[in-house]
């Protein structure tokens, strides 16, 4: 829940965060190298659930099968990447590996509960939509040179995203969790 607005944040303020931290040479060949390591961190916190899942069910051997499987293509990819765009493809070939590693977790828990779980095409639709526009967004407003210009457009975009999604994705069920969820987290920090 909480990894989403950090992840824009980051990709929004990469560049002025690795200037200062770093230094202006570091920040420029580094900035796309954490957006896209942000990007792979979020979606692989999103894949905890069905690999936890998994495991909770007593089928390990499926997430030890499935890394077997797949890394002969990841570091096929991974060197083919990093030999021809640096640390820039290295930080690609991970996220792009994460997002594929999530939606075969995913795959492979709905076939371990061997049932049809019904979820709305929809939502999940209209979620992915709304991930992949608020990075969309996030990367744009990267581009913004002034720093407090950046900060108030990705709170704005954090914001009326929160809102659209609250409106048009989560149903009246998903509403009260969170509302649960937030009003016990607030309990606890004060």
């Amino acid at each position: 829940l909480y990894a989403i607005p950090v992840t824009l944040i980051i990709i929004a303020l990469a560049h002025p965060f690795l200037k200062l931290w770093l230094g202006e040479e570091f920040a420029i060949k580094s900035t796309l190298v954490l957006q896209l390591i942000s990007i792979g961190v979020l979606i692989s916190a999103i894949s905890t659930v069905p690999f936890v899942a998994i495991q909770a069910l007593g089928r390990p051997d499926l997430t030890a099968k499935r890394h077997l499987i797949e890394l002969p293509f990841y570091i096929g990819a991974s060197w083919f990447c990093t030999s021809h765009w640096g640390i820039v493809g290295t930080s690609a070939t991970w996220t792009v590996w994460v997002i594929i590693d999530t939606v075969v977790l995913f795959w492979l828990f709905r076939k371990t509960l061997n049932m049809n779980i019904k979820l709305s095409i929809l939502r999940i639709g209209l979620g992915i939509i709304s991930l992949t526009t608020a990075i969309i967004i996030a990367f744009l407003i990267s581009n913004i040179s002034n720093v407090v210009l950046s900060i108030m457009s990705i709170l704005i975009e954090i914001i009326v995203i929160f809102m659209l999604n609250w409106r048009f994705i989560l149903n009246l069920q998903d509403r009260i969790k969170l509302q649960k969820l937030l009003t016990s987290s607030f309990k606890l920090s004060t």
